[in-house]
């Protein structure tokens, strides 16, 4: 047996970290889908995978549909908007964050705030929008 080899080193394959679409894509398989009676929406259940959808529709500037559990009246409403950017907003009461999305509602015609907690549902529309102001949410 040679000298020169140490059969003590493991053989190992470097870790490399994957690329943006790699990323992508795995979180789309991990994301359960469920269809809805038009095929143009997709509804991906789960916080991580709601954020997912609004990165992905503010990247390529689609309008989207949300589901909303209003803080207010605790009632649940449907929202067309685009999304422009996230906020963090402490509580004066308990001092806690929560993080917000600040997006551009289509009906009212102006920006509202939602709370990513209280998103129920996001579905993101093939129709597209031009921005009227800079969008801060990158993939």
């Amino acid at each position: 047996m040679p000298r020169d080899i140490d059969i003590y080193t493991p053989k190992v394959k470097p870790l490399r970290a994957p690329s943006r679409e790699e990323f992508i894509k795995l979180q789309k398989s991990k994301a359960r889908v469920q269809r809805r009676g038009k095929k143009r929406f997709k509804q991906l259940v789960g916080k991580r995978s709601i954020s997912l959808v609004i990165r992905e529709s503010a990247a390529g500037r689609k309008y989207m549909i949300i589901k909303y559990k209003k803080v207010t009246t605790n009632e649940t409403k449907k929202y067309k908007v685009a999304p422009y950017s996230y906020r963090w907003k402490r509580s004066r009461k308990t001092g806690t964050r929560k993080k917000m999305l600040f997006a551009y509602d289509f009906k009212d015609r102006h920006i509202k705030g939602f709370y990513i907690s209280n998103l129920k549902a996001v579905e993101r529309t093939n129709s597209n929008f031009t921005p009227k102001w800079k969008i801060e949410i990158t993939l």
